[in-house]
């Protein structure tokens, strides 16, 4: 997603998979007035952007890299969610 505004928060996972997996992704430029979810993805990055909150397990998973993102999760060195 690139250079969008979101009014509320955002959940995105496939909902039509058996396991609900996501692989990779990315949002630019962009502001989530709520909670940005990212609950099963892998390889998400997200810049200059503006985010309410990071909710799921945002640093507990693969490669998510947030940069220039207001309201962005701390970092964390860790393989799982807690």
């Amino acid at each position: 997603m690139r250079r969008v505004i979101i009014n509320g928060s955002v959940v995105l996972e496939d909902y039509c998979a058996n396991n609900n997996f996501a692989s990779g992704g990315f949002i630019a430029d962009s502001k989530v007035s709520g909670n940005l979810s990212l609950p099963e993805n892998q390889q998400y990055m997200v810049r200059n952007s503006s985010i309410g909150g990071a909710a799921g397990c945002p640093n507990g998973l693969w490669s998510m890299v947030y940069s220039g993102v207001q309201g962005a999760a701390a970092p964390v060195l860790t393989g799982q969610c807690q």
